[in-house]
Formats: structure tokens, C-alpha cells, sequence
């Protein structure tokens, strides 16, 4: 469901490409792509364990320069 951008270290979403914060996995997956609560749960809490990923805005440093497009999210 989820790509993991360990040079960010966001979550994104695979059949929308939007970077999505931990804490609202579950309801993107539910309200976005209509998943069953028990299977959006599961997802959430399998993303919750990724090493690394940002889990709040207040912690992103947005990069001065990107030298290549992220070719997970679109333009």
C-alpha cells in the first residue's frame, strides 16, 4: 500500500502517490481508497515499526535543492 522514502523519510502512498503522515494512514486508506478498517489497522501498525519515518510536519526539513524528481510523488 505504502513505499517507504528513506531519503525523506515519509510514507507514500502508492495508488495516489501522496506522502502521508503515520498517524493518518488508517483514514487515508479507509476514506481514500475504501479498505476495511481490520486491514487499514494492520497497514498503519505495520508502517507505525518503519525505522526513521517522520511523524509529525514539525519535523520535516524541507530539502533546500532536490537534484533528481521523486519520482513517487507527482509533479
Amino acid at each position: 500500500y505504502f513505499e517507504h522514502l528513506v531519503e525523506y523519510a515519509v510514507a507514500v502512498c502508492k495508488e495516489c502517490r501522496y506522502a502521508v503522515w503515520p498517524d493518518q494512514i488508517e483514514g487515508h486508506l479507509q476514506k481514500q481508497h475504501k479498505t476495511l478498517s481490520e486491514e487499514a489497522r494492520k497497514v498503519s501498525k505495520g508502517i507505525h515499526c518503519w525505522a526513521g519515518l517522520i511523524r509529525y510536519p514539525s519535523e520535516m526539513e524541507l530539502p533546500k535543492c532536490i537534484a533528481a524528481p521523486i519520482h513517487q510523488l507527482p509533479l
